[in-house]
């Protein structure tokens, strides 16, 4: 996305949550815990692998053993997702965005309702998955530190860059943990 794009969908943005008066600042951590709370995950591009982000799904799947999970998926990698257990694909192909990189409001019509936690696991300074998390309308939306993230996210995670995927993974999931079930020793 070029950067006049950039500034045009941020300003798009800007006015879209003006008039829609979504509140980012409070969520509940209980929610995450009952039966049948909806989680969106985000999953990496094309650079990452299929293994790593079959990780990430199994570990939040043993994280919130009672939550529904939906991926965010491109149509071209679906086939690389043999695990039925994973949850319920959401797919997207460049079809579904505008040509300044915004969401077709039919295919927002497709996520979800009720989510109470939505994860991005991209990197990069795609504006696609903060926007998709941001539209989800969760009430806790978490990513990596990147740019724009803090416009999408109310809780973002800083690792280093030079550590591996697994590794940051692992340190955002911990983060999750310390939220979503406080106990007497994470509060100490």
């Amino acid at each position: 996305m070029t950067a006049f794009k950039q500034k045009l969908f941020l300003r798009y943005f800007s006015i879209q949550t003006y008039f829609s008066r979504q509140k980012t600042t409070f969520f509940e951590l209980p929610l995450l815990q009952t039966s049948g709370a909806n989680i969106l995950v985000c999953l990496p591009g094309q650079e990452k692998k299929p293994e790593e982000a079959q990780f990430v799904l199994h570990s939040l799947k043993e994280l919130f053993p009672k939550s529904k999970f939906f991926y965010i998926i491109a149509e071209k990698q679906l086939n690389n997702f043999q695990d039925q257990d994973l949850g319920i694909p959401v797919l997207y192909n460049p079809k579904d965005f505008s040509g300044f990189g915004i969401l077709n409001k039919n295919w927002l019509k497709q996520l979800p309702n009720n989510i109470a936690l939505a994860i991005d696991l991209n990197h990069s300074d795609d504006l696609w998955s903060g926007h998709l998390c941001f539209a989800s309308r969760s009430p806790l939306r978490i990513s990596f530190e990147t740019r724009y993230a803090s416009k999408f996210f109310n809780f973002i995670v800083r690792t280093q860059t030079k550590d591996s995927f697994q590794k940051q993974i692992e340190q955002l999931l911990n983060y999750i943990r310390a939220i979503s079930r406080p106990t007497q020793k994470t509060l100490v």
